[in-house]
């Protein structure tokens, strides 16, 4: 039997549910799932996230960007060192599966 159809007591649904709980701590907040929507759909410099997220500091851009790096989900990489620019993009082994997420979590609106 496919562990996700079986009883809800069973161990391995408990394991999914804490790497559930585990994913959610790591984007939680206000911005995170906004920045990885936005770099869901391609890579993107700073100055584009800004303007793609109405109400979004530059500050917590930062602060964010730098949280979602250090948790693997997002990569940083310099484009042209000469003129030092930066883009951001999901990291490549997960960004169909951040896609579905965001389209997941969409779907479950807890506002019905």
């Amino acid at each position: 039997m496919d562990n996700r159809t079986q009883p809800h007591n069973d161990l391995a649904y408990m394991q999914a549910a804490e790497t559930a709980a585990a994913t959610i701590a790591r984007i939680r907040g206000k911005w995170a799932i906004k920045i990885l929507a936005v770099l869901s759909l391609k890579p993107h410099k700073i100055s584009e996230l800004r303007r793609r997220i109405p109400g979004l500091s530059n500050a917590t851009l930062i602060k964010n960007l730098r949280k979602l790096e250090s948790y693997d989900l997002i990569k940083r990489a310099d484009t042209s060192p000469q003129s030092r620019s930066i883009e951001y993009s999901i990291a490549a082994p997960i960004q169909h599966r951040i896609f579905l997420l965001v389209r997941l979590l969409a779907d479950f609106d807890l506002r019905i």
